[in-house]
């Protein structure tokens, strides 16, 4: 694969997103290249890995893991598989299996820590990344708080119009 067209891709990737050229292109040069035939396992569900895999071409599928429904879900091109084992050590919890040939970039925490240590810039722009994404999970979690909150006083409403129907019943027989 042709370095620019690893390049752009790494680009269009939300974590690379605000890095300078020269810092995409440094990752990209950096990264290994590794080419998954059909079946082939990428990741396996608890077990370590070090190392975030970008496809670049073909289809994974995710085959095990937290929320997945009956058929296993599709990954395109584009997707970056295990994204923090390149930055911290990490265990997958789920298996992903190539469904295609897939292209990806294999990107070592190794390799990731050698060009933070040289360009600290890298390490403060992943730490932004994970505090925005960590703000949107707390707004995230403070609409399902306020949601539940609805349906919890819709319930109260309605188990004291129960009882209330119930007591007027009861004394209605009596």
């Amino acid at each position: 694969m042709a370095t620019d067209t690893l390049i752009q891709a790494l680009r269009q990737i939300a974590l690379f997103d605000g890095l300078s050229p020269l810092q995409v292109t440094e990752i990209a040069r950096r990264a290994d290249r590794i080419v998954y035939k059909p079946r082939q396992v990428i990741t396996i569900a608890n077990q370590p890995i070090d190392a975030a895999i970008v496809i670049f071409s073909g289809t994974a599928e995710r085959i095990s893991g937290p929320g997945l429904k009956q058929s296993p879900q599709q990954l395109p091109a584009g997707t970056i598989i295990a994204e923090l084992a390149m930055l911290i050590e990490m265990v997958p919890n789920s298996s992903v299996v190539a469904l295609t040939q897939v292209r990806a970039l294999r990107l070592a925490r190794t390799e990731m820590h050698r060009l933070i240590a040289e360009d600290p810039t890298l390490g403060e722009h992943f730490v932004a990344k994970a505090v925005a994404r960590l703000k949107d999970i707390e707004a995230n979690m403070r609409h399902i708080e306020a949601d539940l909150a609805v349906v919890l006083d819709q319930d109260r409403q309605k188990n004291t119009s129960d009882t209330g129907s119930a007591k007027a019943l009861a004394r209605a027989h009596n």
